[in-house]
């Protein structure tokens, strides 16, 4: 007989030999193996892929095995509301934000811990416990912080300027794009929740066109467009 040693990155994981599973035992172990016949060896465990290997222990010899088991993976599907939280996978003491919502993205199948957070709003903490098969979903309305300070926008005032000139009447139409995402207003009035926004219709003349980044109402920068009939303008932000 040959002792045998077997170990797993990470450890505890079941084995099994020739079609019987090691029973009481999980990696790292010792297991006592006749020479000179071939073993089909399996390894189990939990969130990882399992993984099937051949091995031929040597006459006289104590044998090692050493693998390394790759984490089985999944779609995790993230959103809220309002859109535009941050995501963050925390684990122990580590916390690293990793996108933000809306999302769809793989993710190690293993028992997880996400926290949703957004200026303004209470953040709201998620288990992924991979219970439904390949793919999870988290879907959450973020609840206002009553005692968070968010800027609100500043009230519009009251024009005292010259009236607008109405651009020979008629339809134009404005498409926005963005380095960073955000919501746009059109004359105080929000025609998408997120960049770009591709020939959107608008009367001629004078418009107020705004972006709020990241859904921040307290982080946003307007311009003053004007449109003849039948013009289209993209503008930049």
């Amino acid at each position: 007989m040959v002792n045998l040693q077997i170990q797993t990155d990470p450890a505890g994981a079941d084995v099994s030999i020739n079609q019987e599973w090691i029973r009481e035992q999980k990696t790292p172990l010792s297991h006592a193996v006749p020479e000179g016949q071939m073993l089909q060896i399996e390894f189990y465990l939990r969130g990882y892929e399992s993984y099937k290997t051949s091995f031929l222990p040597q006459q006289g010899l104590n044998e090692q095995i050493n693998i390394k088991l790759t984490p089985e993976t999944g779609r995790l599907k993230i959103s809220s509301n309002p859109p535009g939280a941050e995501i963050f996978l925390i684990s122990g003491n580590e916390q690293k934000m990793v996108a933000y919502t809306p999302k769809d993205f793989e993710a190690p199948k293993q028992k997880l811990k996400i926290e949703i957070r957004k200026e303004g709003y209470l953040s709201s903490t998620h288990e992924v416990l991979w219970q439904n098969g390949s793919d999870e979903y988290i879907n959450v309305t973020l609840q206002k912080n009553p005692n968070a300070q968010v800027e609100e926008p500043a009230p519009k005032p009251k024009s005292t300027a010259r009236p607008k000139s109405s651009g020979g009447g008629g339809k134009a139409t404005l498409s926005v794009q963005s380095k960073r995402w955000g919501s746009v207003f059109v004359d105080g009035r929000q025609v998408t929740q997120e960049t770009p926004l591709i020939n959107f219709s608008v009367g001629a003349g004078e418009r107020r066109v705004r972006i709020c980044f990241m859904g921040n109402l307290g982080n946003c920068t307007e311009r003053v467009i004007f449109f003849q009939a039948g013009e289209s303008k993209m503008v930049r932000f």
